[in-house]
């Protein structure tokens, strides 16, 4: 299925399939961003010339980018997106995604899922004309391709930190689906049987935070989602976000996005955050 909304994502589909035979030729561009997730081995024209990228291989070409990619042996799949105009521009910028290059993750079971939100949010816009939810999937997707991509340059991980490494990315992402729990480092720490005070210096490792500023960031994403994208009150965005006090809530809040939580919760107007992007 294609979507067609303006002006912030033009068009946006989720498992296409082409034959060998297909290939995409674009010499001078294709006038706004194009975004691509291959769903198979794929020849590819990036910035150092034409080579074959693996599986789940993610480029972004810029409006004036050559593009050109077919299949390789194997038929064209992939998922994509077009999208163009300021805010698009000022994500990019912001979490540095680099174009025309080829963004090799390690994890990209998030894309589909999160495309196909992306696009469900884009047909909602298409009749009510409110972009917000669009503009924070881009910039959580944004946000997910820049930190694998810093990952992929940190120091190669001996075996057992590899392994701890995957037990933490498991625990955080539990942690992150259960925002309502009351986590506390001990609680976390014990869940893979380490004492507090090492799980919170290898957390600190691992993801550059705490483990409880992790905690509040997510739940500040989470309501920051929940309000832009539905009728919720502020206090009940807080509630399910995992807060208890909505005093706390407001203030972490606005620490971490720059407007009070009532200026995003829909139907109050357009929001501008710290770093100037609109919501």
């Amino acid at each position: 299925m294609t979507i067609m909304t303006k002006p912030l994502l033009h068009s946006l589909g989720v498992g296409y399939w082409h034959s060998p035979t297909h290939v995409i030729d674009r010499p001078h561009g294709f006038g706004h961003y194009v975004f691509l997730h291959f769903l198979a081995p794929t020849e590819v024209r990036l910035r150092d010339g034409v080579r074959v990228v693996p599986t789940g291989t993610c480029v972004l070409y810029g409006p004036t980018d050559p593009q050109w990619f077919r299949g390789h042996r194997t038929g064209l799949g992939n998922d994509w997106f077009h999208a163009d105009g300021p805010v698009f521009r000022r994500l990019v910028a912001r979490h540095g995604v680099p174009l025309s290059t080829a963004m090799r993750l390690r994890r990209t079971e998030f894309m589909a899922p999160l495309l196909t939100e992306i696009r469900e949010e884009a047909l909602r816009a298409e009749t009510s004309g409110d972009e917000r939810a669009v503009k924070l999937l881009l910039d959580w997707l944004f946000l997910k391709l820049a930190r694998q991509l810093a990952e992929a340059n940190e120091p190669a991980l001996t075996p057992r930190r590899a392994e701890l490494r995957d037990q933490f990315l498991s625990l955080r992402f539990r942690m992150r689906k259960q925002l309502g729990q009351a986590w506390t480092v001990g609680t976390l720490a014990a869940a893979v049987h380490l004492s507090p005070t090492r799980f919170a210096a290898l957390y600190r490792e691992f993801f550059g935070v705490s483990p409880l500023a992790d905690l509040l960031n997510a739940r500040v994403d989470h309501a920051r989602w929940l309000l832009a994208g539905s009728n919720l009150t502020v206090a009940a965005a807080a509630r399910q976000s995992g807060f208890r006090c909505i005093a706390y809530f407001s203030r972490a809040f606005r620490q971490r996005v720059g407007v009070p939580p009532v200026t995003i919760a829909r139907g109050s107007g357009v929001a501008v955050d710290k770093d100037g992007l609109r919501y």
